[in-house]
């Protein structure tokens, strides 16, 4: 039997299980969806590592790595979604700019993760309450000056 198809069994076993577990009232889902996506990121990781075949792999790959973690930080409650949600815009930057240094060939991917970084920056700097604090400060000063 071919490897793939025997992944693909072994997927659907598991995925079978889990939601007999979850009908049983076993709450793995809450954890269990990011820690697949870790995998299969890092599956993705590896694949691209042992082949070195296709660095859309690595995109991939690290994109489902950090989305992983950012959901594991948020499930935890350490990362509120309502001011980090530019995350979403950042790690697709970060993946661009790892697959552009991995594969030459795709050196002009990392203008677009460039791009996407700069852009979360400034959506961060918005949605984190920076901007109206900067802008309090800076009529603050012109109201002490027109004092």
């Amino acid at each position: 039997m071919p490897t793939s198809n025997r992944i693909v069994g072994i997927t659907l076993v598991v995925i079978g299980l889990l939601i007999l577990l979850g009908q049983m009232g076993v709450d793995f889902f809450g954890w269990l969806w990011p820690i697949l996506l870790c995998v299969i990121g890092g599956g993705l990781l590896w694949s691209w590592y042992v082949r070195g075949d296709d660095s859309g792999k690595v995109f991939s790959g690290v994109l489902l790595v950090l989305l992983a973690l950012f959901f594991l930080f948020v499930r935890r409650d350490h990362v509120d979604m309502i001011h980090h949600w530019p995350f979403f815009v950042l790690a697709p930057g970060l993946a661009l700019l790892v697959m552009s240094r991995i594969d030459r060939s795709r050196r002009d991917a990392s203008v677009p993760g460039w791009i996407a970084i700069a852009a979360a920056a400034v959506l961060y700097f918005f949605t984190s309450g920076l901007f109206m604090g900067l802008m309090g400060f800076i009529f603050g000063l012109i109201g002490l000056v027109l004092r």
